[in-house]
């Protein structure tokens, strides 16, 4: 099944995308920067999750798939870091406007 990334206007509104590609072009959208990444990750991931957030409430670290070869310098205004891996961004949040992203396929 080809997924498509979405947003879905609501009071939580959600960015998941079945490749990394929709995080980081919506994060470059949003005034981020994004380059390539000296280490790509592919395959089977263990993120950290490293702030309180309503995404991953409960869960201190989650396994999960990446897939990109991009890496998030400087993440949007406005949000913060809420989980990462051993070489990437995996997840960041806008808690005003209840925006939340992740890096990996939903």
């Amino acid at each position: 099944m080809h997924r498509r990334p979405t947003l879905a206007c609501s009071s939580l509104v959600f960015l998941c995308s079945a490749s990394a590609t929709g995080c980081n072009l919506w994060w470059h959208t949003l005034g981020g920067k994004v380059r390539p990444a000296d280490k790509r990750e592919y395959g089977h991931a263990e993120i950290d999750v490293v702030a309180d957030s309503d995404l991953f409430r409960g869960l201190p670290s989650a396994a999960v798939w990446m897939s990109h070869g991009d890496e998030a310098l400087e993440l949007p205004p406005g949000f913060e870091l809420t989980a990462r891996s051993p070489h990437a961004v995996a997840g960041i949040q806008n808690t005003a406007k209840k925006w939340y992203a992740v890096q990996f396929p939903s």
